[in-house]
């Protein structure tokens, strides 16, 4: 499954995994897309888990924030 879905692993079955996803849920400080991002998905190419800031499988690492041609990946409590 593994070459079929990238990082089947660690998005479905790592128990560390599964901790984090859930830590991240209730994270006081999180990246998020605000209402400048264009949808050019320049962050999901970016990030190894390739998803977006705020998704689900989103670590919140900041790698996808250098990225961003129109600084639309914030880090903060929520949305603007």
């Amino acid at each position: 499954l593994a070459v079929i879905i990238p990082h089947f692993w660690c998005r479905y079955l790592c128990p560390t995994g599964g901790v984090l996803e859930l830590l991240n849920r209730i994270s006081a400080l999180k990246y998020f897309k605000t209402s400048a991002c264009n949808e050019c998905d320049s962050c999901r190419r970016a990030c190894l888990a390739e998803t977006r800031p705020a998704e689900v499988n989103c670590v919140n690492c900041g790698d996808c924030t250098e990225t961003c041609p129109v600084d639309a990946i914030k880090l903060g409590h929520g949305e603007s």
